[in-house]
């Protein structure tokens, strides 16, 4: 439910500035999901951080590919942050953000 919760309300804003703040959530969900069931998918998975995300406290979120691709600041900074964990087809996710 309250992934759905949050997934809805990320969908449903105007725009990128008004997502930030519902993605955050959806984002600790999914890592609490990837470290109770694992990945199910056939790619790693990672968790990554952005520092400067909401105002310098810092976020975290769930990404396909290697490079930082910038969950909260789009194209405007799209590779600020860091990869901190790989989750690998089927691993659980070791530490919740």
């Amino acid at each position: 439910d309250r992934l759905m919760t949050h997934a809805h309300a990320v969908k449903e804003a105007s725009d990128l500035g008004a997502r930030r703040a519902p993605f955050e959530p959806l984002s600790g969900a999914l890592q609490e999901l990837l470290a109770a069931f694992g990945n199910p998918t056939d790619a790693p998975l990672r968790v990554a951080f952005c520092p400067m995300a909401f105002e310098n406290e810092g976020a975290h979120w769930v990404q396909r590919g290697e490079r930082v691709d910038n969950a909260y600041f789009g194209d405007a900074m799209r590779t600020c942050g860091s990869i901190e964990e790989t989750v690998a087809p089927g691993a659980h996710l070791e530490q919740v953000r």
